[in-house]
């Protein structure tokens, strides 16, 4: 099913058992976690156990997979990835050590997870290797959040028909998907975030897992002591953004506009009644591609929800409107919100119409 955006597979896994108790079935439910979706604060929420209605729930296990990448690099280079003893401490029974996620059929492989039924939630950690099979692809984090295109594809396709030996193939007629551009407003955004951080020495930005997304990279090696990833983690984020405001910092926070608006939308508001000031900045937001993120990632409504906890909402549907857009954020007296659409052309080309 849809867990996305992150954390939220064992919550779901949870309401089927229950569901399935109710009704006299009794089924055992798999989820799995990544490393870095361990990072949402949702997991620790359902970790816990319910004493009511229905007690341990064996029916239950999580594989943790393991491969220590996430859309920002590499997991320890975000948060502490974690570690064996995590999923003890909530009463659940974790099983020692690792499984290869490569081995289907062997003896340490997840054919064998069925033998594993106890009288707990069960967690086990599955060793991965990214992109495993695909030279130009394994462990390397680029690949986490990005599609081959047509010339990428054959290469990892011959490389895959090459290991498995004589394969029949059967082409299936398609149109090929127009690769996702880099989102126009970006690059002005990184630049403008710049010039802005040299004239003002409290700006300090905070990312969730999205650094290239957002355009921070320049601002993260010429300002290191002022950048804060955060990981995948927004609402942690937005209230260390608040604190931050208290202690006279001007905090950028940023994530995708559907994240930022939604999952951490209480912490955002908290905020506001602070009558602090912080700078959020929405990407990826309005109506997104086909072939984009899909739903989990699109909203049309946060311009309105910013809106309505009184910040001013600023929309560039230009490069050359952002700097000006960020400079009234900055000069603002308090909160606002930084609309980057992800196609910005095309609202421009129905305006014209």
């Amino acid at each position: 099913c849809n867990t996305g955006s992150l954390g939220m597979g064992i919550s779901k896994a949870k309401g089927m058992i229950f569901a399935n108790r109710l009704q006299g079935h009794h089924h055992r439910l798999f989820v799995i976690l990544g490393d870095g979706e361990m990072q949402e604060g949702q997991i620790a929420e359902a970790l816990s156990p319910h004493v009511q209605p229905s007690g341990w729930m064996s029916e239950l296990m999580v594989i943790v997979d393991q491969n220590y990448a996430q859309g920002n690099g590499l997991v320890w280079n975000t948060r502490i990835p974690p570690r064996p003893g995590t999923f003890d401490k909530y009463g659940w029974r974790e099983l020692a050590g690792t499984i290869d996620g490569h081995d289907f059929s062997g003896t340490n492989g997840l054919a064998q997870l069925h033998t594993h039924f106890l009288d707990l939630p069960t967690a086990i950690t599955c060793s991965t290797i990214k992109g495993k099979g695909v030279s130009f692809m394994e462990n390397n984090p680029a690949w986490h959040s990005r599609t081959p295109n047509q010339e990428e594809y054959e290469a990892a396709l011959g490389e895959l028909l090459d290991r498995l030996g004589r394969v029949d193939v059967w082409p299936v007629p398609h149109t090929w998907p127009a690769p996702m551009q880099p989102e126009p407003l970006i690059a002005a955004y990184g630049q403008a975030l710049l010039d802005a951080a040299e004239a003002h020495p409290q700006l300090v930005v905070l990312d969730a897992d999205l650094t290239k997304e957002h355009g921070l990279v320049a601002f993260k090696e010429r300002y290191p002591n002022r950048f804060f990833q955060c990981g995948i983690a927004e609402q942690d984020m937005v209230g260390i953004a608040s604190g931050m405001a208290l202690r006279g910092l001007l905090p950028v926070v940023h994530s995708h506009a559907a994240f930022l608006t939604r999952r951490a939308l209480d912490q955002v508001h908290n905020q506001t009644t602070e009558r602090t000031k912080v700078i959020y900045v929405g990407g990826s937001a309005g109506k997104l591609q086909p072939n984009g993120n899909g739903k989990s990632h699109e909203t049309l409504i946060d311009g309105t929800t910013m809106a309505l906890l009184g910040m001013p909402v600023y929309e560039p549907h230009a490069p050359e409107e952002v700097a000006h857009c960020l400079a009234r954020c900055i000069e603002g007296r308090g909160s606002s919100y930084l609309r980057l659409l992800k196609q910005p052309g095309l609202r421009e080309d129905r305006s014209a119409e």
